[in-house]
């Protein structure tokens, strides 16, 4: 798997900025590469960083406070950006969601790239998940992103990153753009690379979801999809539909859209170079997912336009989880973002979907709102963590609920070499299986505790103590740390099109 992920990585490597200025197609690919890598070359390698200007210092970071725009590059042509890696520090739950990244080519006024950030990476729905295929490959529990698309310019490119958020800062960014400066354009016709985003929340009756719709000279290259089940069962009965330069039938479709990306029976995570699953959370209404199709071997060309679409159908269960459809009609929420080579350069003059529409109502209570019981009282706390002495010690997070309803009840939790084995409940009911919250670093992720049927007022998520983690080496004494930076609460009746399904074909009401 690794050696396959390596040569397809160099397949995608061998683009024009690495052939040189002649070479009109930014997804070529060869097995030479290894041999290219003994020929001269044409171009000049540079870099534009968050890097000091000063080298003696460190602290490579900037600061991106809420509603901020920072140009990342601004380069003079001809090029190509064949790296781009990014990191940030996660203040915001959803930082993936809150920034955008946009690119223009040649001089437009209007960008050519759009998406949210983890969206580009192959992670959507405001969520950060590690990535590893030919193209994309993130990690850091999805903070540390990379991406190798050859982005060939004439004249000049400039990247942007933008903080959607009107409430939380960017206390520390980190990137790299790598790229080629070349002595002599790209021919004329050569296609530029494009990315732009697109969501449905939810999705129409009757209207099959657009990913990509354009028109010019191309090849389409790649597919992240990502979806937030409204009902019970899951989406993935859905074929996908390319009609080409006008056709009124798709000359190329699919099967499913579990095969899109070359799963079967269903999905469940997993990663290849070209395709993969990143995120699965399950059938419930408010699990996410995400996947990732590159086209990398199978490119769509078109000559004059594209219209690349695909079905949202999929099955529906009962309340007692029984099936009652296998293919239906379903309202989830959809959200994209298409990948293709064109030329001429197309821009977007109509911004994508401002922030607060980009996600679901989700309620983030801070550490600091929670009122905490332990047990023992004189727990040990320290370093935003507390330090059971002992098996069986209990510590307890109460949180408001302002409206009755059925709630996904979420945190996000550290994850530490000191960490502990916990069982959680909520409200008294245990949820699933002792958690393990020792790693061998240090770090925060989400983690999720089922759905709830809530009532106004408090409600509780405890943690008992069972043991040390595994992942612990010898300490004397041993340690069974526990920490919680937020509790993140998202109510099923605020999602527009939550249960519409099950009550058309139920009959049940909400």
């Amino acid at each position: 798997m690794r050696l396959f992920s390596i040569i397809i990585l160099c397949l995608t490597l061998s683009l024009p900025a690495m052939a040189g200025p002649k070479a009109a197609s930014p997804v070529s690919g060869s097995l030479d590469v290894m041999a290219d890598l003994a020929q001269p070359k044409s171009f000049v390698a540079r870099r534009e960083s968050s890097a000091k200007k000063e080298l003696s210092e460190n602290g490579d970071s900037l600061e991106l406070k809420p509603g901020q725009t920072l140009v990342l590059g601004e380069l003079t042509g001809p090029g190509a950006i064949t790296h781009f890696w990014i990191f940030g520090f996660p203040m915001d739950p959803f930082l993936s969601n809150a920034l955008v990244i946009r690119m223009y080519w040649d001089g437009e006024e209007h960008p050519s790239v759009e998406a949210p950030l983890g969206d580009f990476f192959a992670v959507g729905q405001g969520m950060s998940r590690d990535v590893n295929s030919a193209v994309v490959s993130v990690s850091a529990y999805g903070r540390s992103r990379n991406c190798f698309w050859n982005m060939p310019f004439n004249k000049s490119a400039k990247v942007t990153i933008t903080n959607e958020s009107k409430e939380h800062e960017v206390l520390g960014l980190w990137y790299l753009l790598n790229w080629r400066k070349h002595d002599t354009p790209f021919p004329k016709d050569t296609p530029y690379f494009h990315a732009r985003y697109r969501q449905a929340f939810p999705t129409q009756p009757d209207e099959n979801y657009v990913i990509c719709d354009t028109t010019g000279k191309g090849h389409y290259v790649g597919t992240v999809l990502s979806v937030m089940h409204t009902d019970l069962g899951w989406f993935g009965e859905g074929d996908e539909r390319f009609y080409i330069d006008g056709e009124d039938y798709p000359s190329i479709s699919g099967t499913g859209t579990e095969e899109y990306v070359g799963d079967a029976w269903g999905l469940r995570e997993f990663m290849r170079p070209m395709f993969g699953v990143p995120m699965f959370e399950g059938y419930h209404p408010g699990d996410r997912a995400s996947i990732y199709k590159w086209h990398l071997t199978d490119p769509v060309p078109f000559k004059e336009s594209l219209h690349f679409e695909i079905e949202h159908f999929g099955a529906l269960r009962a309340p007692d989880l029984y099936w009652v459809k296998g293919f239906n009609e379903r309202t989830d929420w959809f959200s994209s973002v298409a990948f293709w080579y064109q030329y001429p350069v197309r821009t977007f003059e109509e911004p994508i979907p401002s922030l607060d529409k980009r996600l679901p109502k989700y309620t983030v209570i801070p550490r600091d709102k929670l009122k905490v019981r332990t047990t023992p009282e004189d727990m040990t706390y320290w370093s935003e963590m507390y330090v059971p002495g002992e098996d069986g010690a209990v510590i307890e997070f109460d949180f408001e609920v302002e409206e009755a309803g059925r709630y996904q009840v979420n945190a996000i939790m550290g994850y530490f070499f000191t960490g502990g084995l916990y069982q959680a409940a909520v409200d008294g009911k245990d949820v699933g299986r002792p958690r393990d919250y020792s790693f061998r670093g240090e770090d925060t992720a989400w983690d999720g505790f089922d759905l709830h049927d809530f009532e106004p007022g408090t409600h509780t998520l405890r943690f008992t103590c069972l043991d040390t983690g595994w992942e612990q080496r010898s300490m004397d004494p041993p340690h069974r740390a526990l920490r919680v930076d937020s509790i993140i609460l998202l109510r099923l009746e605020d999602l527009e099109g939550y249960r519409v399904v099950h009550d058309r074909l139920l009959g049940d009401k909400k």
